[in-house]
């Protein structure tokens, strides 16, 4: 399995979609985790693709990606 290390970090987070994914990754560090890690499972891909997708889901949750839910 990939941890968190193998992903990019906070910084990565602000950096690609902006400050809300990097909040959420601050105060909801275990939650955002868990939808990394659902993300991967159902969809088979890395951690990084993981990650841009639920950073992208957490900046416009009624975009594209609200289709997951």
């Amino acid at each position: 399995t990939q941890g968190p290390e193998a992903g990019y970090d906070l910084i990565g987070s602000l950096y690609r979609a902006g400050p809300v994914p990097f909040i959420q990754r601050v105060i909801n560090a275990e939650q955002y985790e868990q939808a990394v890690l659902k993300y991967m499972a159902a969809e088979g891909c890395d951690r990084k693709e993981a990650q841009g997708n639920m950073d992208a889901y957490f900046e416009n949750p009624q975009g594209e990606f609200a289709l997951l839910s």
